[in-house]
């Protein structure tokens, strides 16, 4: 499993963007890594104002009931809430399509095999990200 997030401001400009590598895993456990290293480094970057968009309506429930989280992540999942109680924090469930980003950049992170930080939108995410700031609305066709 891998994961990936972008940082961006009010304006939408990119302020930084990491995927990872997480080994074996579930779907479940890699949406709530996803979370859990987006809120780290939002503390390291020592960000007071934190908005987490998620795909993942359980993400979203575990703030509210943290025992969903699987034991082997759940201290640093209980970290992650305590630091967000001292921010102005919000989570919100978008839809699968409102994440392209997020997707391409787990993508890297199988690719890349470890925890990587871009200071720079990675050239893999450059359309999307663009289509993404400027609030094109897109959806995803299954075949």
């Amino acid at each position: 499993m891998a994961c990936g997030g972008i940082f961006r401001n009010s304006q939408a400009i990119h302020l930084g963007s990491f995927c990872d590598f997480l080994g074996e895993g579930d779907a479940a456990t890699a949406e709530i890594l996803a979370v859990v290293l987006a809120i780290e480094n939002a503390k390291l970057l020592k960000y007071k104002k934190v908005w987490i968009e998620t795909d993942c309506s359980m993400v979203v429930k575990a703030f509210s009931d943290p025992f969903i989280v699987p034991w082997k992540i759940r201290s640093r999942w209980l970290s992650c809430i305590e630091y967000t109680r001292k921010i102005e924090f919000m989570i919100s469930h978008v839809y699968r399509e409102a994440n392209f980003c997020a997707d391409l950049l787990a993508n890297l992170g199988l690719s890349f095999g470890s925890f990587v930080w871009f200071n720079y939108v990675h050239s893999s995410l450059v359309k999307d990200y663009l289509l993404d700031k400027v609030g094109t609305p897109r959806l995803r066709m299954l075949s």
